[in-house]
């Protein structure tokens, strides 16, 4: 499952989606653009339920000079518009907050 999120009051339901998915055997990959990774940086409760159920790391939309920063424990992927269509076209399930 690919979770596309580009709006920041929308992380929350996203992660929340992603961590549902988990539990039921999915796996779940997020792609944050550069407010809303830095977003999630700046919320360590969320940073620890994402690393507790196994997610690990997030890919970031990369959107020209626009710098986002995230704790540690969560390793950040630079994603190119290639990228992003490469990850799109190849999962069966793409939803976009």
């Amino acid at each position: 499952m690919l979770l596309l999120v580009s709006q920041t009051h929308a992380l929350q339901q996203a992660c929340d989606l992603g961590l549902t998915a988990i539990v039921f055997g999915q796996h779940a990959q997020l792609v944050l653009w550069p407010d809303v990774l830095n977003s999630l940086g700046s919320n360590p409760q969320l940073c620890s339920r994402l690393t507790e159920f196994g997610i690990s790391k997030v890919y970031c939309v990369d959107v020209g000079g626009h710098q986002a920063s995230i704790p540690s424990n969560i390793e950040t992927i630079a994603l190119s518009n290639d990228g992003l269509q490469s990850l799109i076209c190849e999962e069966k399930k793409v939803f976009s907050f």
